[in-house]
């Protein structure tokens, strides 16, 4: 990858982009509510290359199961990359509440989108709706047992 690849990539990988994303996402769950936890799994998602070929080919009843059982090595990648983004998700999380994009039920950690403008490109936002739409209506025991719920 060249030099100029890295500094957008660097660029794109900080908080304020990342609370963009957060509501990007919250705003394509339409069977229930993006749950806190899900942001440290998705965002690596979204970040990984492979992932978004695999994802791009997606759609509502692709199961995330079937996806990593195929791709163990994939796993282990984004299980390292989870804990790579975890500052910037917790930054980015404060972010999005405290510009009031979203808003975080704090019982039960489900996050709650507000309807807000923000500036993502077209090509971001396929790719983040395709995501949330596996996620949205996926059942969460393989998750949870896989990366574990923050």
């Amino acid at each position: 990858m060249d030099t100029m690849s890295l500094k957008i990539i660097k660029l794109m990988e900080n908080p304020f982009y990342i609370s963009n994303l957060i509501v990007e996402i919250a705003k394509n769950y339409e069977d229930r509510n993006l749950n806190l936890w899900e942001l440290y799994i998705i965002i690596p998602i979204f970040f990984n290359n492979e992932c978004k070929k695999i994802f791009n080919k997606t759609n509502k009843k692709t199961r995330i199961d079937k996806i990593f059982l195929e791709k163990e090595d994939l796993l282990e990648i984004l299980l390292e990359e989870k804990k790579y983004y975890k500052k910037m998700i917790d930054s980015a999380i404060i972010i999005s509440i405290v510009t009031e994009k979203i808003e975080l039920n704090k019982n039960n950690g489900e996050i709650l989108y507000k309807n807000f403008k923000i500036q993502i490109n077209q090509e971001d936002k396929k790719i983040l709706k395709k995501i949330s739409k596996v996620f949205s209506t996926e059942q969460l025991g393989f998750i949870l047992n896989k990366f574990g719920g923050e």
